[in-house]
């Protein structure tokens, strides 16, 4: 009963976490260190990812409709826009997939966390000086520059949206605009990954814990989807960069307990 516990409460922190600009895989990471998980690290990570990339689908469902019927009309912008920020990330994951795996998701060395977290709370609080985009269009050139910084988050420590929506602020995008393109750029890779993982039994094999997995994955998806509708309300009131003081604050702690 106490896994199962265990599991919903990794749920909510990733559906908390994920979507906040605070490092979902990080948090995940000491999660995981403080329940004594020591398995799996990175599996554990994508599957519960595959519950808040169900809340960012949620979420955005009108939008995901807005755009297909977009590229279905031959304005397909929007879509190329997303695949060239996809390529970053995707192309150091599939080169660098084990090394990533060994070193940023071993359970028993995240020393490094605490100076990611500060690299983030630096760029989240500087995000200050430059809130006041009106540009509503992405273009390509954006989109790799958003792309790139994409990719610097795969490792544990370094948000993946707080980076995304931080850029998009940093070339003139609005709040709304770069919201949205932060995290329709997830979808490709939360996709890929997750349903890797899905279709390769040998994993469920090894892991024997398919519902744990499930209700972490439902956890995540229904505290994602509350997150998203939060985490809009504060990029409209211009308080984004108050993430960077939980930032410093989990940075120095990280620290001290080393």
């Amino acid at each position: 009963m106490m896994e199962y516990i265990e599991f919903i409460l990794l749920g909510i922190l990733q559906g908390i976490t994920e979507f906040f600009p605070v490092s979902s895989s990080g948090h995940l990471l000491i999660g995981m260190k403080l329940f004594n998980i020591k398995e799996h690290g990175i599996i554990i990570e994508i599957f519960l990812h595959l519950g808040t990339l169900l809340s960012i689908i949620a979420f955005w469902y009108k939008d995901i409709k807005y755009e297909f019927n977009n590229f279905i009309s031959g304005n397909r912008t929007y879509f190329y826009s997303i695949i060239i920020g996809t390529f970053p990330a995707a192309i150091i994951g599939l080169i660098f997939k084990t090394y990533i795996d060994e070193t940023f998701f071993n359970i028993d060395s995240i020393s490094y966390l605490s100076f990611n977290y500060l690299v983030l709370a630096i760029i989240i609080f500087a995000s200050k000086f430059f809130m006041n985009g009106s540009t509503i269009k992405i273009t390509y050139k954006y989109a790799l520059l958003i792309g790139i910084v994409q990719a610097f988050a795969i490792m544990p420590g370094l948000s993946r949206s707080g980076l995304t929506i931080v850029m998009g602020l940093l070339v003139g995008l609005n709040f709304k605009t770069s919201l949205k393109f932060s995290f329709m750029l997830a979808i490709p890779i939360l996709t890929f990954a997750s349903f890797s993982l899905i279709f390769n039994y040998s994993i469920f094999d090894s892991m024997n814990i398919n519902f744990l997995l499930l209700c972490g994955i439902i956890s995540s998806f229904i505290s994602g989807y509350f997150i998203l509708i939060l985490l809009q309300k504060i990029l409209m009131n211009n308080k984004f960069w108050y993430f960077s003081f939980y930032c410093l604050i989990l940075s120095l702690g990280l620290f001290y307990v080393q």
